[in-house]
C-alpha cells in the first residue's frame, strides 16, 4: 500500500493494415515457415510433410496419424503478410488449433490486429467447412441407413455383449450401423452420422461426420424418470435393460460433457446420471476423470462400476457380463453426487490498480463540509471535488506563509493538483463553487485600484510619448552626426528611463489559460502570487504550448514556480524578465485523450524532470449517467463558511519587498515534526526494490514535501497558529492516496500481472470458441500467448492465478489441464 498501513455469409467488415501499418517482412524464407508450420501439424495429429504444405490462405485437407490415406485432416496457411499464420486440426481429435510464426519478439500492436481480423476470416471459412463436411457426411448416413437391414441378435459384436439390437442395422460388410443423432432446433433427434462396428470389433465413424454433441439413445422406456449418459453403444444397452431408464451414449468419454450437457438444456428438471467407464488398468483412468468433470459440470449423480482386481472388466457391459443385470441396476439407482472441489478464494488480478475511496474525512472540518456539500449537489466526482478545494486554499494561503520541515528545507506551500476526466464530469461546474471568492475580491481590488490604475494609464502614455520624441531627436541627431547633440540626448534618455512611471500591483490571482512566457510575466510585473484553475486543461496542454520545441521552457517554468525559484525570462523581440518570489498553485482538468497525446508529445521529459512528480495526480470513476435531477439547495452554509475564510487569507496583505514576496516561516515542530519524519520514512521505504513505489521514485521523492505543505495549508484555513500532529495526518492521507493513483496513471502494469490477463484471456476465448472449460498444459506452451510458451515463462504465471483462485491445476486421463473458473466466463458473457 502506498504511504504504508497509514493511509455468417458475410466477410468480416474490415481491411487489413497498410504496408505502413506493419512492420516489414522479416527476414526468413517460405521454406523455414512451412518446416515450422508442418512440425505444428504434426503435433496437432496431422500426417503432413514441409513439402506438402500449400501456403495460399484456402483449406486443404490431408491424412492423420490414425488415417494417413484418408482426408481427416485440414490446414489452411497464409504466406503473406508480416506475419505468417495458419491453422490445423485432425478431425477425430478436436477442434484444432491457430498457429504464427514465432518471430523472436512482441508483435507489434497493428500485427496482433491483422492476425486477429485474419482469424475472423479464417474462422469463417473453417465454419463453412465444418458444416458443409458435416452435411456430406449426414447425407451418406441417410442413404447407407436407407440401405441396411435390420440387425438380429445373432450379430456377433452384439452375442458377444449380450445385448439387444435395439434399432441397430447391418449393412452387406458385415458391419452393424449404429444411428447417431442430434438435435434440431425442435429438440428433434435427427440422424447425422453413424459408428460401425465390424465383426472383429472395429469401430469407426463416417468421415467428416459430426462427433461432438452426437449420441445414440433408446426409445423403449419403463421408467423415464432419470436419464443416463454413458459412453459407448453396448454400455447404453446394458444400462437400458437393466433399468428402463432413457440412456444415451456419447460414443466416447470426450464427449460425456458435451452430451450431458445437451440432455441438461432439453430436460432440466429429470435426474441425471453419468455412467463412467472404470478404466483402472489405464494410466490416469480417463473414463472416470472425464465422468468426473461431466458430472460437476451439470450437476449430475455419478454411477461408477466396481470390479475385484482379479477381474477384467471396466464398464457397465462387462459388469452385466461378470455379475448380471441387478449389478448395474444397483451401481445406476444409488449413484452419489460427485462432490465439487473447492476453488480457491477470488481474487482481481489488478486489485493494485483499483481506485481507493477518496480520504475525505482526513480534511479538517471546515473543508470537508464544503467539499461534501459541493459533490451532494453537483454529483462530480468527490475526487475532483476535493482536489478543486485544495488547490483553491493553497492558492489563498501561498502568499501568506512558507513551510520548513528542517532547517535548509524550506518551500512554498503551493500544490500542483492534475485531475484527469471525461468531458461532461461538471469540471468547470465545480471550480466555480471554490474560486468564486477569488473572482469576487479580484473584482473588488480592481475597482479599488481603479483610479490608481487610470492615473498610472495616464502617466505611462505621456511618458511613452516623451521617450518617443527624445528617440526621434536621437534619431535626427546620429543622422546628422551632431555628436553633442547625441551625447545630450542619450543623457536625457537615461534620465528618462529613470522616471518610467511604476505599473501598481493590483492582485490578479487567478488565471485560466496562459502561455508559460505570459504566465511568466504576469507573475513578475502583475502580481507575484496566482492561481492557475483550468477546468479544461487541454487549453494548457496542447496546441503551441506543448509543441515538442516548448517542451523543456515549459516544464523548467512550472518545476521552477513550484519549488519558489527565481527564474529569468530573456528575450530576442521583447522586454526579458525576471520572475523572484512569486508562488504559483495550478488545477488542471484534463480529457484522457487530452493527457494521453500530451505524453507523447513530452516523450519521457515530463516525468524525467519532475515535473508530473510535483503534480498530485488523479482519474476518479465517472459519475456520468448516475446523476438524477436535484433541486439546488436554498442555502450553502459549508461552502459558504470556507468561501469566507478563503476571503479573510486574501484579505491579508502579502509581504512585498520590491514586488517579490517574503511569506512568514511555518515550523513543523513537536509532534507535528516527528510525525511527518515518520510520514517520510514510509515514503522513502516505498521506494525500495519490489515496493510500491519503486517504478514510481520521481513521485515517491517528493511525497514528504507535499505532506509538508498541503499540512500547512490545511492548518492554516483551519486557523490553527501552529501545524498539528493532526494536519500532518490528513495530508499524509491525502497525499498517499494521490500516489495511488499517480501508481495507477504512470506505473503501468506489472509483467506479472499483464501475463495473467492474456493467458486468462487466452483460456476465456477458447471457453468461448470451443467449449473447454480447461486445455492442455501443453496446448498452452503451444497455442496459447507466444512470451508463455516456455516453461520457466508460464510457472509463475499460472502461479498468479492459482494464488488469485481463477485457475487451478486438475490431473486428468490425459495429464495436468488448467482449469478456467466458471463464474469467469459468466462474468464476460454476461
Amino acid at each position: 500500500m502506498i504511504g504504508g498501513a497509514m493511509y455468417e455469409n458475410q466477410k468480416p467488415g474490415w481491411e487489413a493494415p497498410s504496408p505502413g501499418q506493419l512492420q516489414a517482412r522479416e527476414e526468413y524464407n517460405d521454406s523455414e515457415v512451412k518446416a515450422k508450420f508442418a512440425d505444428h501439424c504434426r503435433e496437432q495429429g496431422l500426417q503432413l510433410n514441409e513439402s506438402d504444405i500449400i501456403g495460399d490462405g484456402k483449406i486443404h485437407r490431408c491424412g492423420t496419424e490414425t488415417h494417413p490415406q484418408g482426408k481427416n485432416g485440414s490446414y489452411l496457411l497464409h504466406l503473406d503478410g508480416a506475419v505468417p499464420a495458419g491453422w490445423c486440426r485432425a478431425w477425430d481429435k478436436g477442434e484444432g488449433e491457430t498457429w504464427h510464426l514465432d518471430l523472436g519478439r512482441r508483435l507489434t500492436a497493428a500485427e496482433q490486429e491483422h492476425l486477429r481480423r485474419q482469424r475472423e476470416i479464417d474462422t469463417l471459412q473453417r465454419k463453412q467447412e465444418t458444416e458443409a463436411r458435416h452435411k456430406e457426411a449426414a447425407d451418406r448416413a441417410k442413404v447407407l441407413w436407407g440401405k441396411a437391414r435390420n440387425a438380429t441378435a445373432e450379430h456377433p459384436y452384439l452375442q458377444r455383449k449380450g445385448i439387444l439390437p435395439y434399432d441397430t442395422k447391418t449393412c452387406d460388410d458385415g458391419a452393424l450401423l449404429v444411428p447417431l443423432y442430434g438435435f434440431d432446433d425442435d429438440k428433434n433427434a435427427v440422424l447425422v452420422n453413424l459408428q460401425r462396428i465390424f465383426p472383429n470389433g472395429d469401430k469407426r465413424f463416417l468421415p467428416g461426420g459430426k462427433i461432438k454433441g452426437v449420441f445414440w439413445f433408446n426409445e423403449d422406456l419403463t421408467d423415464a424418470s432419470r436419464i443416463v449418459v454413458c459412453e459407448g453403444f453396448a454400455t447404453a444397452a446394458s444400462i437400458a435393460e437393466a433399468t428402463g431408464y432413457q440412456v444415451f451414449a456419447a460414443m466416447s468419454c470426450h464427449n460425456l460433457r458435451t452430451v450431458a450437457e445437451v440432455v441438461k438444456n432439453a430436460w432440466p428438471n429429470k435426474t441425471l446420471i453419468i455412467a463412467a467407464d472404470n478404466d483402472r488398468r489405464t494410466k490416469g483412468n480417463p473414463g472416470l476423470g472425464y465422468a468426473q468433470e461431466a458430472a460437476r459440470a451439470v450437476g449430475a449423480l455419478l454411477a461408477v462400476p466396481s470390479f475385484e482386481e482379479d477381474e477384467v472388466g471396466s464398464d457397465f457391459n462387462d459388469l452385466a457380463t461378470l455379475r448380471g443385470k441387478d449389478a448395474v441396476k444397483s451401481a445406476i439407482e444409488t449413484a452419489p453426487l460427485v462432490p465439487e472441489e473447492p476453488w480457491a478464494e477470488l481474487h482481481d488480478l489488478t486489485e493494485d490498480e483499483k481506485p481507493w475511496p477518496y480520504p475525505v474525512d482526513a480534511l479538517p472540518g471546515i473543508i470537508r463540509e464544503a467539499v461534501e456539500e459541493v459533490a451532494r449537489y453537483s454529483q462530480a466526482p468527490l475526487a475532483m471535488v476535493g482536489s478543486s478545494a485544495l488547490a483553491t486554499c493553497a492558492a489563498a494561503s501561498q502568499h501568506l506563509v512558507d513551510v520548513e520541515r528542517a532547517p535548509m528545507l524550506r518551500g512554498p506551500v503551493s500544490l500542483y493538483f492534475l485531475t484527469i476526466a471525461e468531458s461532461g464530469e461538471r469540471k468547470s461546474t465545480v471550480d466555480g463553487y471554490f474560486s468564486q471568492p477569488i473572482r469576487r475580491y479580484e473584482a473588488l481590488e480592481a475597482e479599488r485600484n481603479r483610479g490608481t490604475m487610470l492615473d498610472y494609464k495616464a502617466r505611462e502614455a505621456s511618458w511613452q510619448e516623451q521617450k518617443r520624441a527624445i528617440l526621434e531627436r536621437l534619431r535626427m541627431a546620429r543622422r546628422k552626426s551632431d555628436f553633442g547633440k547625441v551625447k545630450s540626448e542619450e543623457a536625457d534618455l537615461q534620465a528618462h528611463e529613470a522616471n518610467e512611471p511604476e505599473r501598481p500591483r493590483v492582485p490578479r490571482l487567478l488565471i485560466t489559460e496562459e502561455s508559460s512566457e505570459n504566465l511568466g510575466w504576469i507573475l513578475a510585473r502583475d502580481w507575484p502570487s496566482m492561481a492557475l484553475l483550468c477546468a479544461e486543461g487541454g487549453l494548457v496542454l496542447g496546441g503551441h504550448a506543448m509543441q515538442r520545441d516548448q517542451v523543456t521552457r515549459n516544464i523548467s517554468m512550472y518545476d521552477a514556480l513550484w519549488s519558489g525559484e527565481s527564474i529569468h525570462v530573456g528575450r530576442r523581440t521583447s522586454e526579458s524578465y525576471t520572475i523572484e518570489g512569486a508562488r504559483l498553485s495550478v488545477h488542471l482538468q484534463v480529457q484522457p485523450g487530452v493527457w494521453q497525446r500530451f505524453l507523447e508529445q513530452s516523450g519521457d521529459l515530463a516525468r524525467k524532470t519532475g515535473m508530473l512528480a510535483r503534480f498530485l495526480v488523479s482519474q476518479p470513476a465517472s459519475t456520468i449517467g448516475s446523476r438524477p435531477y436535484r433541486e439546488p439547495p436554498v442555502s450553502w452554509p459549508a461552502l459558504e463558511r470556507l468561501q469566507n475564510r478563503i476571503i479573510e487569507l486574501l484579505d491579508q496583505k502579502p509581504n512585498l519587498d520590491r514586488g517579490r514576496l517574503r511569506p512568514e516561516v511555518r515550523k513543523l515542530q513537536g509532534e507535528a515534526l516527528r510525525e511527518w519524519q515518520k510520514v517520510h520514512d514510509v515514503f522513502e521505504s516505498d521506494m525500495a526494490k519490489g515496493k510500491d513505489l519503486e517504478h514510481l521514485r520521481d513521485t515517491g521523492s517528493k511525497a514528504a514535501e507535499q505532506v509538508a505543505r498541503l499540512a500547512a495549508v490545511l492548518a492554516l484555513v483551519d486557523r490553527c497558529p501552529e501545524v498539528g500532529v493532526a494536519h500532518v495526518q490528513g495530508a499524509a492521507r491525502v497525499v498517499a492516496w494521490h500516489g495511488h493513483e499517480a501508481s495507477r496513471l504512470f506505473r503501468g502494469r506489472t509483467p506479472l500481472t499483464a501475463a495473467a490477463l492474456e493467458l486468462e484471456g487466452f483460456l476465456i476465448r477458447r471457453r468461448h470458441d470451443k467449449g473447454e472449460t480447461s486445455c492442455r498444459i501443453t496446448t498452452v506452451q503451444q497455442c496459447g500467448p507466444g512470451r508463455l510458451r516456455e516453461g520457466s515463462r508460464l510457472r509463475p504465471v499460472l502461479d498468479r492465478l492459482i494464488a488469485a483462485g481463477r485457475v487451478r491445476i486438475v490431473e486428468t486421463p490425459h495429464g495436468k489441464m488448467v482449469e478456467l473458473r466458471p463464474e469467469l466466463v459468466d462474468h464476460v458473457a454476461s
